[in-house]
């Protein structure tokens, strides 16, 4: 996995959790597909953008937005997307429940606030 792009479910996520965010989430999109895995856990997932990829007009530090998710009616967690120097550098899910996450959640398990 690492050195790979991310996987169909996993741009899937960014989509769902970058949407509310308008025309940033096209540019957000563009560097999902381009980055590359450094680090991969359940929880955290390190990334690197190429650098021709236009930047995200962002500060540094999680993407505005809150992306919770849900195991039926049950808050489980939260997904976040992190940004620095205008660079996707990783996703992070925060959990709720007793017990970290094993994988990351499907889209449908999202509801952005």
């Amino acid at each position: 996995m690492l050195g790979r792009h991310l996987d169909d479910q996993l741009i899937e996520l960014i989509k769902t959790v970058s949407a509310p965010l308008g025309e940033i989430s096209d540019i957000v999109m563009s560097q999902a597909k381009s980055a590359r895995i450094l680090s991969y856990r359940p929880t955290v997932i390190g990334l690197e953008v190429a650098a021709d990829v236009p930047a995200i007009p962002a500060r540094d530090g999680p993407l505005p937005g809150r992306a919770m998710v849900y195991e039926g009616s049950s808050l489980v967690g939260e997904v976040m997307l992190w940004v620095e120097g205008g660079r996707l550098t990783g996703m992070e899910q925060a959990w709720y429940a007793d017990h970290a996450p094993d994988r990351w959640p499907s889209p449908d398990h999202i509801r952005v606030e």
